[in-house]
């Protein structure tokens, strides 16, 4: 309806194809009527889903591609697992009224009461989370555009409930027909003023950040009314709202967001409205002028002045090149040699020490804090720890924990190659040396500058033709050695056997990546070990068996460097849990 969505609250089951913990009902002798179904519906003033500024009624009407979902229940209320769809018809249309038939409706025997559910193809039902399963109808109010038209896809309403008596049945009661549906608000518009500093530059979109107690930010309907799934449960805590400005009218920005009235008697009784301009934050108060619980189809109307309170310090990456950086207004104080502000920007000369490096500049009370960085800079000298394995021709003892001295520096072959999905691209950009004997682990560092996060994916290639030939004495003189993963299984806390520390055939491409995260001092590299849920190893995602969780690198040693090469065991195994460590670490010297 004009982009816009009636909701009516649903009880139970949403869909018939949800669970429920009521019994279908018995039809009795089996029988029911089958007939064309037809509801008569009309958006009445009281039925409006917004407000225009000055608190009158969006203008609404129907449109093509509406429809309505109506769920048969018992006259007790118990549910019939059975709905139908009925699709609004254009000529109908009359004013705020319209017509929405369905054919060959079956209506069971024994309904009592109709729910009816109005909706529009034109943009989904979002908050109707039918597709994890569920029955429930939520409704996520923390984050908002911030327009009335947002505010109107928020806006719930819930049908009077209707007797099968109120169906006229015609035609030897092969058609039925419902008329004079109304719907009730369930909710509210508030209308937001905030009036910032002379000379403060406000642009739409701008988030606002409404924080407040005793109220919902996020309702989930599973009885007929909101209860303990809503957020926060009871209403009890503190409510987040994240709000875009929708209208600027010289330092007065103007926002709209739904609220869910009626929860307790001290909502929204004291409001915090912040937000963060070119590093500025500004806060305001506002103090609920109305005692008691708010009302469902209000608007009401919130108006704060906003001061400058504290500056959010700006973080930057960007490469090493010399650069200007990010436009500035104003002069900057630094202790580096390396920022300055010229020409209305910050600039950053080009990082030539070898290693990332991070300065602040300070301009116009706000904290810049730049990183120039890239893959060439964790080139040095590393400790690697870890958990050893040795076997025949291995180049470390077996011990928990060990360390080895090695170096991160030229890749062996700088090339990028294709991940399993077929899509995904990674460039080996570095290589390191050190982990056995002259071999070379290509390794792919990838930075991503926008969401200030790096990593490094250690290249375990299990190809037959790129194994390495070892200058080394003793069992691994004159073998070829490859990096693979180690396999094991994934639990649900941690991992465990079966495992696998010979597998040189990962499927197709017969080679993947393991992903370290890298620290945000930038001198840490780790591959984090899985000791409960909320840790994930990197998968061998081609592998054919669900033993496909990476728990560590695994050297391999071979005769010869051909398609037809076999491996009977391990040289040397790395694995990810040392002792008294988080996992497989490299730490820069």
């Amino acid at each position: 309806m004009k982009k816009l969505m009636f909701f009516a609250a649903m009880v139970v089951a949403l869909f018939a194809s949800c669970s429920s913990d009521d019994e279908p009902v018995n039809a009795g002798d089996g029988t029911a009527k089958t007939v064309s179904l037809s509801i008569n519906a009309d958006l009445a003033a009281a039925s409006r889903v917004g407000f225009t500024p000055d608190g009158g009624g969006l203008k609404t009407s129907f449109q093509e591609g509406d429809y309505l979902i109506a769920y048969f229940r018992t006259a007790d209320g118990g549910w019939l697992n059975k709905s139908t769809i009925l699709y609004y018809d254009p000529a109908s249309a009359n004013g705020t009224k319209g017509t929405f038939r369905a054919s060959n409706v079956v209506i069971p025997e024994g309904t009592g009461l109709l729910h009816i559910l109005i909706g529009t193809t034109k943009g989904g039902t979002p908050y109707i989370d039918a597709a994890a399963g569920k029955c429930d109808l939520i409704d996520n109010l923390s984050q908002q555009d911030g327009t009335l038209e947002s505010a109107a896809m928020h806006s719930v309403f819930q049908a009077d409930i209707y007797t099968e008596g109120n169906l006229a049945y015609n035609k030897d009661n092969t058609e039925a027909t419902l008329s004079n549906v109304t719907f009730k608000p369930k909710t509210s518009v508030v209308k937001i003023d905030a009036t910032f500093p002379e000379g403060v530059k406000v642009e739409k979109g701008t988030p606002l950040t409404v924080t407040t107690e005793s109220t919902y930010n996020q309702v989930q309907i599973s009885s007929g009314n909101p209860g303990v799934k809503s957020l926060p449960v009871n209403a009890e805590g503190e409510a987040k709202f994240t709000i875009k400005v929708a209208e600027v009218n010289g330092n007065v920005a103007t926002a709209y967001m739904t609220i869910w009235p009626g929860v307790k008697d001290d909502e929204f009784a004291g409001v915090n409205i912040s937000a963060t301009i070119n590093g500025k934050i500004y806060t305001g108060d506002y103090t609920k002028t109305k005692e008691g619980k708010l009302e469902a189809g209000k608007l009401y109307k919130m108006a704060t002045t906003l001061a400058f309170t504290a500056a959010e310090t700006q973080k930057i990456w960007v490469n090493d090149n010399e650069q200007d950086v990010v436009a500035v207004s104003g002069t900057g104080d630094t202790d580096t040699d390396w920022l300055t502000v010229a020409g209305g920007k910050i600039h950053a000369k080009a990082n030539e020490t070898g290693a990332p490096r991070t300065g602040t500049i300070t301009v116009d009370g706000v904290p810049y804090e730049i990183t120039q960085v890239e893959a060439k800079d964790f080139k040095g000298n590393y400790t690697f720890t870890t958990k050893s394995f040795a076997a025949t021709g291995s180049f470390i003892a077996a011990n928990d924990p060990v360390s080895l001295d090695v170096t991160i520096g030229e890749p062996r072959k700088a090339v990028t190659l294709t991940d399993a999905d077929g899509k995904t691209k990674h460039t080996n950009n570095v290589g390191i040396k050190g982990l056995f004997f002259d071999a070379v682990m290509d390794a792919a560092i990838e930075i991503d500058y926008a969401n200030r996060t790096a990593k490094m994916g250690v290249f375990y290639d299990a190809r037959a033709e790129e194994g390495q030939l070892i200058a080394a004495d003793g069992a691994a003189k004159g073998k070829y050695a490859r990096f693979i993963p180690a396999l094991a299984t994934r639990t649900a806390a941690a991992w465990a056997k079966p495992w696998k520390f010979d597998e040189t055939n990962l499927g197709e491409p017969n080679y993947t990546w393991g992903w370290f995260t890298i620290s945000a001092d930038m001198k840490t590299i780790v591959y984090t070990n899985r000791v409960n849920n909320n840790v994930e190893f990197s998968t061998v995602s081609q592998y054919s068996s669900t033993m496909n969780q990476i728990v560590g690198i695994d050297i391999v040693l071979s005769a010869t460097n051909d398609a037809t090469a076999t491996v009977s065991g391990y040289a040397n195994v790395y694995q990810t849990n040392p002792k008294g460590y988080a996992g497989n670490i490299f730490k820069r010297k």
